[in-house]
């Protein structure tokens, strides 16, 4: 009887055992704390890369808008227009409102293209000559257009980012280097 009573209390043992829910949220914390935490950290990685792939569009924007503003001038006629009329006179300035961004500095400018381009249907602009001699219009670009072409200038602004958590996110493991290109029609 007291080999049967040992191996009832042995089960009586293993049933309180496995009834017992003391620390049972903790263990299961301690199981999941690892997995939610990676997913947090991807999380606010991935949310800091597009807010700065944003800040770098922004800056590209804030360099064309200035060359609108100061080299738009009414007068001045596709004909008449310089050759290479606004990179060489405000790159200084272009690169100082491109970092007016938050991510300042840090933003680089490449150079400013200027030049006469169509419109296609589709949005996508067609290069239509040249500064100096641009076509008279769009129609051998666009079929049955007449439009003159219009002038515009583009500029790209690149900004290396940086991994928030370096080697625990997967923004670690992806290319950092973010370039946005913007457009202008000045004419």
């Amino acid at each position: 009887m007291t080999g049967f009573s040992r191996s009832t209390e042995r089960l009586g043992f293993l049933r309180r055992f496995m009834g017992d829910k003391a620390g049972a949220a903790a263990a299961e914390m301690a199981l999941w704390f690892p997995v939610v935490g990676f997913l947090t950290l991807n999380v606010v990685d991935v949310a800091v890369y597009i807010y700065s792939k944003m800040q770098v569009e922004t800056a590209a924007e804030q360099a064309v808008g200035l060359v609108r503003q100061v080299c738009n001038s009414s007068s001045l006629l596709p004909a008449t227009y310089p050759t290479d009329h606004c990179s060489s006179t405000l790159s200084t300035q272009m690169t100082s409102a491109a970092q007016q961004t938050t991510l300042g500095t840090g933003v680089t400018l490449g150079t400013l293209s200027e030049g006469y381009y169509c419109a296609k249907t589709s949005g996508v602009l067609e290069a239509a000559g040249t500064l100096s001699s641009p076509s008279a219009n769009c129609s051998a670009k666009v079929t049955g257009s007449t439009a003159k072409p219009g002038l515009y200038v583009n500029v790209q602004a690149s900004y290396t980012y940086v991994p928030v958590f370096p080697g625990l996110s997967i923004m670690s493991y992806l290319s950092t280097s973010i370039q946005q290109t913007a457009w202008m029609r000045l004419q």
